[in-house]
C-alpha cells in the first residue's frame, strides 16, 4: 500500500486544494492486464467457437477447418483490431493466415506477435492448438481497449502441421520487419501433474524466454514455466531463422495423455482439458505483453485501467516537469493523446477528465 501526501503548493494551478492523502495500492498495468484474462471466458472460446469436439476435423480438407478460421478472424474484427487474411500456397491451394493487427501510437514500427496455429491433423485439436488459439483470443480481448506504445499483432496460422507453411510464408512476405518479440503458444491446456509449461527458442531469443519467466512468477498463479532449450517444430521457427527473437510455449510431456494428433484430442475427453492450467499461462503471455509493447489506456495514471477519482490526484501530485522517467513519460502524464510530453499539466487534468469512467 503506497501512501502519497498532495498540498496545494504541489498542484501548481489556481484551484485550491487541501492537504490530503491519496491511497493506491501501487498495481502495474501489466498485473491489472493480467488479473483481466478470464479462465471462464477462454473456456467458452476453446469449447464453443474453436471446433474442439469429438468428430470435428481441421485438417486439410476437414469440414471445420474454413469455419475455425473465419470465426477467429470474426472475433477479432468483432473487437476492433484491423483484420486481414493472409494467403499463401500450399499444393496448389490457397491457405489464409488470419493477421489481426493495433498499431502502436509511440513506435509503431516496433511488433509484438502473441501466436498460434488453427489446423490440426485431422481431428478436432483442442489441445493442438485451439487451446493456443483460445489463449491468443482472450489476450486479444484484454488488449483491444488500451492502447500500446509498440504494435500488436495477434496472429493464427494455418498449415503448420505440414511443416509451419503458413508462418514461414508471413515471414518472406514481410522482410525487415521491425518485430522486437514473438510468442507462439501452442499446446498448453494439458497438465500432467506438475503445473509445469515449457518454453523453447535459440540463444538469441533467451532474453525474451528470461522476460516470459519472469513474467509466469509474477502473473501466472503458480505456474511454472521451465527453459526446455531450442526447438524447431513451432511456427516461432521460420521467425527465429530469420533473426527474431521468437519462442514457442508447449505444456511438460504432451504426449503422455496419448491423445497427441489422434481424434481424442477434443474438449469431450475426459481430464484432458484443464481451463485453469492454460490460463495461468495465458495470464503470463498477457502481462509479459503489457509490460514489453507499453500497455496503457488513456487518462488512467495510477495503473488500474480505471478513469476516476485516483488519475485526477495522480496528475496533482505530480505536477511540473516529469523526474528521470521521461521519455517516454512519467504516470500522470496523459497528453497528447496519452503519449506523454514530459509535463504533467492542465492538458493532462482534461485527457483524464476526457475519459472519466471508462
Amino acid at each position: 500500500m503506497e501512501t502519497r501526501k498532495i498540498t496545494a503548493a504541489a498542484c501548481g494551478f489556481a484551484l485550491t486544494v487541501c492537504a490530503f492523502t491519496w491511497q493506491t495500492d501501487g498495481a502495474t498495468v501489466a498485473q491489472t492486464v493480467a488479473s483481466q484474462f478470464s479462465v471462464a471466458n477462454y473456456q467458452h472460446l476453446l469449447n464453443d467457437v474453436l471446433f474442439t469436439h469429438l468428430g470435428h476435423n481441421k485438417g486439410i480438407g476437414g469440414a471445420q477447418h474454413d469455419p475455425c478460421r473465419d470465426a477467429i478472424a470474426a472475433e477479432l474484427t468483432a473487437l476492433g483490431y484491423t483484420v486481414e487474411l493472409h494467403p499463401f500456397t500450399y499444393q496448389a491451394v490457397t491457405y489464409y493466415n488470419v493477421i489481426a493487427t493495433k498499431s502502436g501510437t509511440v513506435t509503431p514500427a516496433q511488433q509484438y506477435f502473441v501466436s498460434g496455429h488453427y489446423d490440426t491433423v485431422n481431428n478436432p485439436g483442442a489441445d493442438d492448438d485451439a487451446s493456443g488459439i483460445a489463449a491468443m483470443l482472450e489476450i486479444a480481448r484484454v488488449f483491444a481497449p488500451l492502447k500500446s506504445a509498440s504494435t500488436l499483432k495477434f496472429a493464427a496460422w494455418d498449415r503448420e502441421e505440414q511443416g509451419k507453411i503458413g508462418s514461414t510464408a508471413y515471414v518472406n512476405t514481410h522482410p525487415g520487419a521491425d518485430i522486437r518479440g514473438v510468442v507462439q503458444i501452442d499446446m498448453v491446456a494439458h497438465d500432467v501433474g506438475l503445473n509445469q509449461e515449457n518454453v523453447y527458442g535459440n540463444t538469441t531469443s533467451l532474453p525474451l524466454k528470461q522476460a516470459l519467466m519472469a513474467a509466469a512468477a509474477s502473473y501466472g498463479n503458480g505456474v511454472t514455466v521451465a527453459d526446455a532449450g531450442n526447438a524447431t517444430f513451432s511456427d516461432h521457427a521460420p521467425f527465429a531463422a530469420a533473426g527474431y527473437r521468437a519462442v514457442a510455449f508447449v505444456e511438460h510431456n504432451y504426449q503422455t495423455f496419448g491423445c497427441y494428433h489422434n481424434p481424442c484430442d477434443s474438449v469431450d475427453t475426459p481430464n484432458y482439458i484443464h481451463y485453469a492450467f492454460a490460463s495461468n499461462l495465458g495470464r503470463s503471455v498477457a502481462g509479459w505483453l503489457a509490460d514489453a509493447a507499453g500497455a496503457y489506456k488513456e487518462g488512467d495514471a495510477t495503473g488500474d485501467l480505471l478513469v476516476n477519482v485516483e488519475d485526477l490526484l495522480a496528475v496533482i501530485g505530480q505536477w511540473g516537469a516529469c523526474s528521470g522517467t521521461c521519455p517516454p513519460h512519467c504516470a500522470g502524464d496523459q497528453s497528447p493523446a496519452g503519449i506523454g510530453d514530459c509535463q504533467v499539466n492542465v492538458s493532462d487534468l482534461l485527457m483524464v477528465i476526457s475519459r472519466w469512467g471508462s
